[in-house]
């Protein structure tokens, strides 16, 4: 069995490894053709194709070919159809995630689950603590398919999953996305937004409106245990300059966020972030 692996970053990177030992016949595979996944003759050779970590749609001859194509999607289906899964995870407030390899057809996520595993979301975990486990997790995740492929498993649909045909379609998320609503969002809902967009690309934040619109990123927020603090959206109640956090008010109770800059004379009590 010829296996082909495409993708980036680091679920890539941690697939291939486990590939590499799992198949001798196994190819890495990074510069796939852009033009609409049109395949050459020679990457046509191969028996099943896996999708790790790309976004790009499948032409339709490919699809409804004889090859098998797999695609690890990081989210529960059919709930978590489409982009960032992870993401909107931890932003809906869930407490567990889900880990499914599909056999790619037409739609958009909606192929039949070869293989699901669910996690529980630790109340501590952020975006990067579930991508962590995702690349972790996969790689075991895919040699299980892969030998039930070979073993000629999934010709029996006891060994699969078909999805209903109504379920849930996320967006990709772009920058603008992170921006957190004060009067909109209540404590968990912006303590929620801040560890979903705990990452390099979409962080979390607010514009401060003292130095003309000044924006703020988030790495961090709390929802405080000794008591609760109320007031208006979006007013700093308390700065302190100890663990260099804010407590902002909500659309109900106050958080404690931890901006990425916080130099002494930036931020002053009773003023506030965009509502």
């Amino acid at each position: 069995m010829k296996v082909v692996l495409f993708g980036k970053g680091e679920r890539f990177e941690a697939c291939k490894n486990v590939l590499a030992g799992y198949d001798p016949s196994f190819v890495e595979e990074k510069n796939f053709v852009e033009s609409d996944w049109e395949f050459s003759d020679e990457q046509r050779c191969y028996d099943v194709y896996i999708l790790a970590g790309l976004s790009k749609i499948l032409g339709r001859e490919f699809i409804n070919s004889p090859k098998i194509i797999l695609n690890l999607h990081a989210g529960k289906l059919p709930e978590y159809r489409g982009s960032s899964p992870l993401n909107w995870a931890l932003i809906n407030g869930e407490k567990e995630f889900t880990l499914s390899i599909i056999k790619v057809d037409e739609g958009i996520d909606t192929g039949d689950i070869l293989y699901e595993r669910t996690m529980p979301i630790e109340d501590i975990y952020d975006i990067k603590d579930l991508t962590r486990l995702a690349n972790k997790n996969f790689p075991s995740m895919l040699v299980h398919v892969l030998c039930g492929i070979d073993k000629g498993y999934y010709n029996n649909n006891f060994y699969f999953k078909r999805q209903s045909t109504f379920g849930n379609y996320y967006p990709m998320r772009f920058s603008e996305d992170s921006i957190i609503w004060f009067d909109r969002f209540t404590a968990e809902e912006v303590r929620n937004r801040v560890r979903a967009l705990n990452d390099d690309r979409y962080r979390a934040f607010a514009w401060y409106v003292k130095h003309d619109g000044l924006k703020v990123y988030f790495n961090r927020c709390e929802i405080p245990t000794d008591n609760n603090y109320y007031g208006i959206a979006g007013v700093i109640f308390k700065i302190d300059n100890t663990n260099k956090r804010l407590l902002v008010g909500t659309k109900d109770k106050a958080v404690w966020l931890y901006p990425d800059v916080f130099t002494n004379g930036i931020f002053d009590r009773y003023a506030h972030f965009t509502q």
